[in-house]
């Protein structure tokens, strides 16, 4: 599933795109906007999400696959992946943080409340790393 400018229910603002409601597909989700899309609900991609400019949810983000951001990752909820997170700038959650295998950003990575942060393999920042009760990297 590809989302651009033409994306049904679409509504470009100042400085980005939002999307009123939820996006969800069994497929992977490429977005291709020149601005950072922000979807009020979750986005669930069966397979890969990747995005040149930044991707924020006002619920989770869940792919089946990686999570790819030229810019940051940003979810009200959790943010979770079966292969890797990599984000040019910060992944923040306001929940958990969970990859099969890596997460890496730019910038920061946070994970909110009394949530933690779990990689398969690795965690690498070159700012603040910053997590409630756990973090973990196998």
């Amino acid at each position: 599933m590809v989302i651009d400018k033409k994306f049904k229910g679409l509504v470009k603002e100042d400085y980005r795109y939002v999307f009123n409601g939820n996006i969800e597909t069994t497929e992977s989700l490429e977005i291709d906007l020149d601005m950072g899309l922000f979807v009020t609900g979750y986005i669930k991609a069966g397979g890969s999400i990747k995005a040149g400019g930044s991707i924020k949810a006002g619920g989770s983000i869940k792919a089946g696959g990686s999570i790819e951001a030229g810019e940051f990752i940003e979810a009200g909820g959790s943010i979770k992946a079966g292969e890797f997170i990599e984000a040019g700038g910060s992944i923040e959650a306001g929940e958990f943080i969970k990859a099969g295998w890596s997460i890496k950003a730019g910038e920061f990575i946070k994970a909110g409340g009394y949530y933690g942060i779990v990689a398969g393999l690795s965690i690498t920042c070159k700012d603040t790393l910053s997590f409630g009760l756990k973090v973990f990297a196998g």
